[in-house]
């Protein structure tokens, strides 16, 4: 009798070396074959880590944990002017942005401004080099909820550090979360770091949707759920306000 493929499940091994894996699922429904599909599909948008990002003069957003690619393909498409780096270790999330690359290209429309890499996003950071970036996005991150499982949570003093070599002068460090607890941890990381200056001038404003967002499919589900984000701005380089460390969302 022939074997059939059996879906196949990451376990570890797309974790950055020296690093806790710090994002939930990464199991695939998909099979050996629908991946090398996948890998086949991806190709002309893949970021290669050895020949590093391709921009040429344009601005660089990068973009952590981007679930199925609706926000980086939302933005790709209207901002033009930009290239947008996108970083998934959920292969059926890379599928689905795969598939709206394809239609936008079959309407005629091919989106070329756009990278995308499966691998642990600190593996990705790495690989750039200093002051490479103009903003860095992280949208809805593992929360980790469990007090013992906290030091996985992706915002912490090591990321930080590794986001302010890439991030250039007056670039801009974007978080979003709708878990409170998590909302207040990245402010107190972000505070305690001391190089990232938030821009809302009351925490208030972190309940309002920067200009060029796009809601994600996890996001409808949130609000559907009755839970409310928090869309977070921070800039480097800028003088920073004494009374941060009292800055909270509510």
């Amino acid at each position: 009798m022939e074997k059939q493929n059996k879906p196949v499940v990451y376990k570890d091994k797309r974790v950055a070396e020296g690093h806790l894996r710090s994002f939930g699922r990464i199991a695939s429904r998909m099979n050996e074959d629908d991946l090398a599909k996948l890998d086949a599909r991806l190709a002309p948008y893949e970021l290669d880590l050895n020949q590093g990002v391709q921009a040429g003069d344009k601005p660089v957003v990068l973009e952590i944990g981007m679930g199925n690619g609706g926000l980086l393909f939302h933005r790709a498409k209207h901002e033009q002017d930009k290239h947008f780096v996108g970083v998934e270790v959920f292969r059926n999330g890379l599928k689905s942005l795969v598939y709206s690359l394809e239609q936008e290209a079959e309407a005629g429309n091919k989106i070329e401004n756009i990278q995308v890499s499966s691998e642990d996003g600190r593996s990705v950071m790495r690989s750039m080099a200093d002051g490479s970036v103009d903003m860095l996005i992280v949208c809805y991150p593992d929360p980790w909820p469990k007090k013992k499982h906290n030091k996985r949570r992706i915002i912490n003093a090591e990321f930080l550090k590794d986001a302010d070599r890439l991030i250039k002068d007056g670039g801009i460090l974007f978080l979003a979360t709708d878990v409170p607890d998590y909302a207040l941890w990245m402010v107190r990381e972000v505070s305690a770091q001391g190089v990232f200056a938030p821009l809302a001038l009351s925490p208030s404003e972190w309940a309002q949707e920067p200009l060029w967002w796009a809601r994600t499919k996890y996001e409808k589900k949130a609000f559907k759920a009755g839970r409310k984000p928090w869309y977070m701005s921070f800039k480097k380089g800028v003088e920073r306000d004494p009374d941060f460390h009292r800055c909270a969302p509510i």
